[in-house]
């Protein structure tokens, strides 16, 4: 990737950069692109892309969104000017790499009366472009389960944490797409499930009820409606185009699949191996669906 060497320079300088004051200033010029130029909205939005890795790199209590959201999602939580249903018609264009660079010199030049704006998209489009070692889903914190389809395009969210995949506890992380993952998170204990057909909540925090407890504090008071939508999406047939390489009974059996398979990929225990040192006997439903994994 070439950049000219005062593109580089103004890149220095924006690196040191607040990175939600960056973001704040390229959703601003991102605003300003809308019907305006696509090709500059591309890389001012670019350049957030940049900036949106550095803060899923972070420890901001929007990380956990950066990394499992777009940035025209994070935008409104970023920049009050940004209103959904005024600016999400605008598309961005699929332009390569040096393509994005070369409209980002332009884009340096033309804002050579704004040292700030200059400064976050010449540090962003480097961040954008950076390549990363062994960069494939084992480096990522968080991995996507399942989606929970809901009412009126609501959906739930499952994903696993990284970091948990060695512990003998199986937990579930469930999150709500109508609002930011650090406001509605909700994590069962899977093991206890698989052994009981209980789900057991272990933590839960919802911020527009001004909730948040932990262990037996836990309650579905309130949210049934979550607790019986998940169990029938446990009972649910996988959509065929998502079963390409394999069948599955029903969405369950695919999470498991899907946890051994990152497990085994980690040299971790599988479903099946945490439920035996825990002590707990999965249900023989259950016990089915994991030892087809181990064959």
């Amino acid at each position: 990737m070439k950049y000219s060497e005062v593109f580089l320079k103004v890149a220095e300088l924006g690196a040191k950069m607040d990175t939600m004051y960056a973001l704040n200033l390229l959703c601003d010029a991102y605003i300003d692109m809308c019907g305006v130029s696509a090709g500059s909205r591309t890389v001012y939005h670019r350049a957030g892309d940049g900036w949106k890795k550095k803060l899923g790199e972070s420890k901001h209590e929007l990380a956990l969104d950066a990394r499992n959201h777009s940035l025209t999602d994070l935008f409104s939580h970023i920049n009050k000017r940004y209103k959904p249903e005024d600016y999400n018609e605008y598309d961005i264009l699929p332009i390569s790499e040096q393509q994005c660079v070369e409209i980002a010199e332009e884009l340096l030049i033309e804002n050579s009366d704004n040292e700030e704006l200059a400064k976050a998209l010449c540090a962003g489009i480097v961040f954008s472009n950076e390549t990363e070692a062994l960069l494939d889903f084992l480096n990522t914190q968080e991995w996507f389960l399942s989606y929970v389809e809901a009412h009126h395009r609501d959906y739930y969210k499952i994903l696993l944490y990284r970091s948990e995949l060695e512990e003998s506890q199986i937990k579930l992380h469930l999150f709500n797409n109508k609002t930011l993952m650090k406001d509605f998170h909700f994590t069962i204990d899977f093991s206890h499930y698989l052994a009981t057909d209980e789900l057991k909540l272990i933590y839960q925090k919802d911020k527009e009820k001004e909730l948040e407890n932990t262990g037996d504090a836990c309650t579905w008071g309130g949210y049934e409606d979550v607790h019986d939508l998940l169990l029938e999406h446990f009972e649910a047939p996988v959509k065929r185009r998502t079963m390409r390489y394999r069948s599955f009974e029903n969405q369950l059996h695919k999470m498991i699949v899907s946890h051994d398979s990152w497990a085994k990929h980690l040299h971790t225990m599988t479903m099946i191996e945490k439920m035996d040192k825990l002590g707990l006997v999965p249900l023989s439903k259950y016990m089915s669906l994991m030892k087809d994994e181990q064959k």
